[in-house]
């Protein structure tokens, strides 16, 4: 859902999905910054001072942006780049939590699936899903960052004493199809629903990986 809103930005000089083929910088997450704060969307974190540790690092009160796994080095690589083993506090939004750049904290999933074959033509960037350059140029895999502030979407949380309904038959009953009792069966039904509460709010950036 937080995939398909309608404000987004693309890597480079692309205008649309079919033209990307530059990897996503730090400019482009600083562009997403200044359009939340234009329209108030507000911070999910909270600052983290600096401790006596060594080595670390105070982090500011951020936005968050998930990204797939094969963008981690991208992210790592970025000016600025703060990892989480890094921070004072040793608290993070997530367990998939990799580190802080600029204004967002950034979050990394193999769930999150880029658009193979949906951007431009390259020898270099990944494409067809296989995390990997073509034999020759081809069409490369378009990757998402979404970024997103505090409320900017809600869903029904699958938790609580009657957040699913269930059913159980058990075996040793014979029924018709079932004379001699040998079959049971166990189903479940739950509430699903998630939703963009705030267009403003949610922010995708579209780029390339090279592979």
């Amino acid at each position: 859902v937080l995939n398909a809103g309608t404000t987004v930005f693309y890597s480079g000089d692309a205008t649309t999905r079919s033209e990307v083929v530059d990897t996503i910088e730090k400019a482009s997450l600083t562009k997403v910054e200044r359009f939340f704060r234009r329209n108030k969307a507000r911070k999910l974190t909270r600052i983290l001072g600096a401790s006596e540790k060594i080595a670390t690092e105070p982090i500011p009160a951020c936005y968050v942006a998930v990204v797939h796994t094969d963008a981690i080095p991208v992210f790592q690589a970025m000016e600025g780049f703060i990892p989480v083993e890094k921070y004072a506090s040793g608290k993070h939004v997530h367990a998939n939590e990799i580190g802080t750049v600029g204004a967002f904290r950034v979050l990394a999933s193999a769930n999150f699936n880029p658009i193979e074959k949906a951007g431009a033509s390259s020898a270099t960037n990944m494409s067809g899903g296989k995390g990997s350059a073509p034999a020759t140029a081809e069409k490369c895999d378009v990757y998402s960052c979404v970024c997103f502030g505090a409320d900017a979407y809600a869903v029904t949380p699958l938790k609580g004493r009657e957040a699913i309904q269930m059913n159980v038959y058990p075996p040793g009953k014979p029924t018709p199809g079932n004379e001699l009792g040998q079959k049971g069966f166990v189903s479940w039904s739950m509430f699903d629903a998630a939703m963009i509460t705030n267009e403003l709010w949610v922010a995708r950036i579209e780029f390339a990986i090279e592979a």
